[in-house]
């Protein structure tokens, strides 16, 4: 049985530029969006738990589209006693968010949901890739959080570990976090699209416009023309109809 979603409130984190020399270099605020669902077992005890951590740019100009949101994940499995601290998918998006601390951040907002199963098994990550900087890279990133990487058979394998022993590195000096009031964000996120809504009505309402001015300017061959383009399909019906019947009227007399 599915409860309903456990509220936690939403964040924004702020990521001072790379270069002080350049401010824009890589500037960003992301909104961070945590969702959880929980589902119970017949007996009304916790059967699993997921975390959804949905993040994404506020920084620059998103009225002409929707916000697109990523995620990070999480699932507890009651029955095994089990923690997986990467259930889908853990890496960036866009890619040069990478390097700043954002997903050290977010990682250990995932550490701090954990600890309410402190003696859940953690579950093995796969760092596997042909690329050895890459499993290098990722090893350096996992370890932070206490996580080892053993080779066995050319592979990394991840030594077990327990909730209760991971570790929260701290956050980059370039991160800041701000807590947000759940209702805050989602009406800064109504008046964009709102926005976005007004800006399309405006395009339509430029085009009709425009199409006025022509009618205008020469009423008659622009009345035909809108005529024949709505109508040609008919047109083009009847002269057939009309043709075929020509035909059998011909062919009987």
């Amino acid at each position: 049985m599915l409860t309903p979603y456990i509220p936690h409130p939403d964040f924004l984190i702020s990521v001072a530029p790379s270069d002080p020399e350049d401010p824009a270099s890589g500037k960003w605020m992301l909104h961070v969006n945590p969702r959880e669902e929980r589902f119970n077992a017949s007996d009304g005890s916790l059967y699993e738990s997921k975390l959804c951590l949905r993040y994404a740019d506020v920084s620059r100009n998103r009225y002409e589209r929707p916000i697109k949101y990523e995620y990070f994940d999480a699932h507890y499995i009651a029955y095994r006693n089990t923690l997986s601290l990467v259930a889908n998918v853990l890496f960036l998006d866009p890619a040069e968010l990478r390097g700043h601390g954002v997903g050290t951040c977010l990682m250990n907002r995932i550490i701090d949901w954990a600890q309410e199963w402190p003696e859940a098994k953690v579950s093995a990550i796969d760092i596997f890739d042909p690329d050895p900087d890459t499993v290098a890279r990722r090893k350096l990133f996992y370890g932070k959080f206490g996580l080892v990487f053993d080779d066995k058979d050319g592979k990394p394998v991840m030594r077990e570990i327990l909730v209760r022993d991971l570790i929260k590195p701290e956050n980059m000096s370039t991160i800041t976090i701000h807590d947000l009031p759940v209702g805050l964000m989602r009406l800064s996120l109504v008046n964009n699209e709102q926005k976005r809504r007004l800006s399309l009505n405006t395009n339509e309402i430029d085009d009709l416009n425009s199409k006025w001015n022509k009618f205008k300017a020469k009423p008659v061959r622009t009345g035909l023309s809108h005529w024949f383009s709505i109508n040609l399909y008919s047109l083009i019906f009847c002269g057939v109809f009309l043709f075929l019947g020509a035909c059998l009227w011909i062919s009987v007399k």
